[in-house]
């Protein structure tokens, strides 16, 4: 994937075949995930923490191929990106 091994944060390496992600698509394997609900992810203790939580919505910001995104995720399975402004 070609990634920094100094960097900090969350990369996801893959994706778990008939999940979510995969199906919706909202996660790919190279994303930097940089927040989820506006708190700083640098540890996967991190976005568990988060995950395990209940929730209608998931509001985060990844890193994509060098471009940041901020995106939502609804309950319902939905999603949307949009170039981070």
């Amino acid at each position: 994937m070609g990634l920094d091994p100094m960097r900090k944060g969350v990369i996801v390496l893959e994706i778990a075949n008939r999940s979510p992600a995969a199906r919706y698509g909202y996660v790919r394997p190279g994303d930097e995930i940089m927040n989820l609900q506006n708190e700083a992810m640098t540890t996967v203790a991190d976005l568990l923490a988060i995950t395990q939580q209940p929730w209608e919505e998931w509001v985060y910001r990844v890193r994509r191929n060098g471009r940041l995104l901020d995106c939502a995720v609804f309950k319902n399975g939905s999603a949307e990106c949009r170039v981070a402004g």
